[in-house]
């Protein structure tokens, strides 16, 4: 049954102003190193960071309270689709389900939560 859902929208611009004014120390508070790995090894970099932002954003509002943005994980199937690699026991019980856009100036993602019977 669904439970609820979150939404997040961010400016591209933001995380690539946060990640050129605080570099590393930002990245490493906000990203896993896979998502690091990945996001990097894109041409746009900064969409791909925000995008993954916006998803931590996202699932937090669903899940309707604060935790560690580095337990969540946005990870992609072979196929390219996004999910969510929770990690933390807030998840138990639970499933997530992502949705991810980007263009040009603004990342969106949205988040529903199902609680499993």
């Amino acid at each position: 049954m669904i439970k609820a859902t979150g939404i997040d929208i961010v400016k591209i611009r933001r995380i690539k102003e946060a990640t050129e004014r605080w570099g590393e120390r930002f990245l490493s508070r906000v990203f896993t190193e896979d998502e690091l790995r990945y996001c990097l090894s894109k041409k746009s970099c900064h969409e791909s960071l925000a995008v993954r932002f916006a998803a931590k954003e996202a699932f937090i509002k669903a899940l309707g309270k604060r935790i560690d943005l580095r337990l969540i994980e946005v990870k992609n199937e072979p196929s390219g689709r996004p999910y969510l690699n929770i990690k933390s026991p807030v998840a138990n019980g639970r499933r997530f389900h992502l949705s991810l856009s980007h263009d040009d100036e603004y990342a969106v993602a949205v988040v529903v939560m199902e609680e499993l019977q």
